[in-house]
């Protein structure tokens, strides 16, 4: 599954009537979520259809930190706390229209734990795109990897942020 949610939909997934979103959760083709339009009251005291999608981001973050795969579990265990070179990551972190893995913000690099589903997948190509663009680097690893060869793993992550700033190799 995979563990974004786009915020920006596209015009053709308007009803005619406009009355809703369709929201890909889990990047599953039949995987949407049907968000409301906020209603004209709503509006009228500054409520606004992107202020839902953030709360809704949000939601979703909290979901996916009560139930990480065993992967995401193992590579927690090892960033929490600042254990890996005193750096901070968050978990399950919304950014932009995504929610990303793990993110430290000081270094702007983000590690994501991708499973075989993730494999040539068009839409990471799009998220890294807008990561690279916001200034961000982003590190994948399998979850394989990071079940087998942790110390490989954080060795990869701690070199990445030392040289945070230059281009990727």
């Amino acid at each position: 599954m995979t563990r974004s949610i786009s915020v920006h939909a596209r015009p053709q997934s308007f009803p005619k009537d406009r009355s809703c979103v369709l929201l890909p959760l889990g990047g599953g083709e039949s995987d949407f979520s049907v968000l409301a339009q906020p209603s004209t009251r709503n509006r009228k005291r500054g409520g606004s259809l992107a202020k839902e999608i953030r709360t809704r981001n949000l939601a979703f973050a909290r979901q996916m930190r009560r139930d990480p795969t065993p992967a995401e579990n193992a590579l927690w265990q090892m960033l929490k706390g600042r254990k890996l070179g005193g750096l901070k990551f968050r978990r399950q972190q919304p950014l932009g229209r995504f929610i990303v893995d793990f993110v430290c913000l000081e270094k702007r690099l983000i590690v994501e734990a991708d499973g075989g589903q993730h494999a040539e997948s068009a839409s990471d190509t799009e998220r890294d795109a807008y990561f690279k663009q916001q200034g961000y680097r982003v590190l994948r690893f399998w979850n394989d990897d990071i079940l087998r060869n942790s110390d490989g793993v954080a060795q990869h992550i701690l070199s990445a942020a030392k040289y945070v700033g230059e281009p990727d190799a």
